[in-house]
């Protein structure tokens, strides 16, 4: 608490230990996942149908499989599922 207050002293940013964590995770990560694909994994990860992401996603199926496809490749999990990608995801700080 006293960082705190002495960083608002200073006028310096003062940064809570989750936000410190979060950013760590963020840029360990040496790739860059786009708004569409974050949507992919969120989406996934409510346990939303593949069939019903094209009303919430704007892209086909086919689209949204290839990059749920290079997602997997990405995170290192060609043969895996989908709740593993969603796990290492979720890991990642990605959702």
């Amino acid at each position: 608490m006293v960082l705190a207050i002495e960083s608002i002293i200073e006028d310096k940013p003062y940064y809570s230990k989750s936000v410190i964590e979060l950013m760590r995770k963020l840029t360990a990560n040496d790739f860059l996942i786009d708004t569409i694909d974050r949507k992919l994994l969120y989406e996934l990860s409510k346990g939303t149908k593949m069939s019903q992401l094209p009303h919430i996603i704007p892209s086909s199926i086919s689209a949204l499989e290839k990059r749920k496809r290079v997602l997997k490749e990405i995170f290192n999990l060609s043969d895996k599922e989908d709740r593993d990608l969603i796990r290492i995801a979720e890991e990642k700080g990605f959702i």
